[in-house]
């Protein structure tokens, strides 16, 4: 079933662009070799510089990078995030919640825009610790398994 949120809520373009999201974050390692975990705050970009490089959604977002918010959710989680037109939010790496990659209504209110309250989505700022590293062999990771998938492709 097409929920309302899919028919009533969300473009076409807006639904693709969840799926293209989910293919990219899908082969993504969790850990990185040494054994530390990926933070929302790497993958969000990861998935912003890709989404870029392909262009394939122009008319949804014209700089996905430029679009990564930093902040809070639910007022209690340092999270990253990628923020939409019309209040809406691609969220990669959802705070405990599955499936993972969302796309998520956050009307003005919600997002504490009224009264300087709290709100599920609060960019509150930009981050000063992206491990820069992990965002580039996260990107060199999957350009690899892309790369493996077109030769094996008959």
């Amino acid at each position: 079933m097409r929920g309302y949120g899919e028919r009533k809520i969300f473009t076409e373009r807006e639904v693709a662009l969840r799926a293209d999201a989910l293919r990219i974050v899908e082969p993504l390692p969790w850990r990185y070799p040494k054994g530390d975990h990926f933070r929302c705050h790497e993958v969000t970009r990861v998935v912003a510089s890709i989404l870029d490089r392909e262009r394939k959604f122009e008319g949804v977002c014209a700089d996905f990078r430029k679009a990564v918010r930093d902040g809070q959710w639910a007022s209690a989680y340092e999270h990253s995030w990628i923020e939409l037109p019309h209040d809406k939010v691609l969220d990669v790496y959802a705070v405990g919640k599955v499936p993972q990659v969302q796309l998520v209504h956050i009307p003005l209110y919600a997002r504490g825009g009224y009264n300087g309250g709290g709100g599920e989505y609060r960019s509150v700022w930009p981050r000063d610790d992206i491990r820069d590293t992990d965002v580039a062999w996260l990107i060199t990771r999957y350009e690899r398994w892309v790369n493996q998938a077109e030769v094996a492709a008959p």
